[in-house]
């Protein structure tokens, strides 16, 4: 739920409610930023989010919330997101 709710803060979610998988979240990437630079700044950190493909390349990625994750990675990884987040933007503009 934690990623959830920062998707539905900074995007949207991808998949009809009640779609959701358990164990992934998948945005739909509203603000079009480049997921390829978002992975450029998270594998400086150790981390990786995977891009959609095919026709939703771009239009959506994908967030892993399975095995042994703790609530700490997922607030580690989303704050790295976060910290990138407004210069993809501005760049963007």
């Amino acid at each position: 739920e934690r990623v959830r709710s920062w998707a539905r803060e900074h995007f949207a979610l991808f998949p009809e409610a009640g779609s959701e998988a358990p164990g992934l979240t998948c945005v739909k990437n509203t603000r079009g930023v480049p997921i390829a630079k978002v992975n450029e700044y998270l594998a400086a950190k150790g981390a990786t989010i995977s891009e959609g493909y095919g026709p939703l390349k771009e239009k959506t990625f994908r967030i892993a919330h399975m095995g042994e994750i703790t609530i700490q990675d997922i607030d580690e990884l989303l704050g790295w997101i976060d910290e990138i987040l407004p210069g993809l933007l501005v760049a963007k503009a």
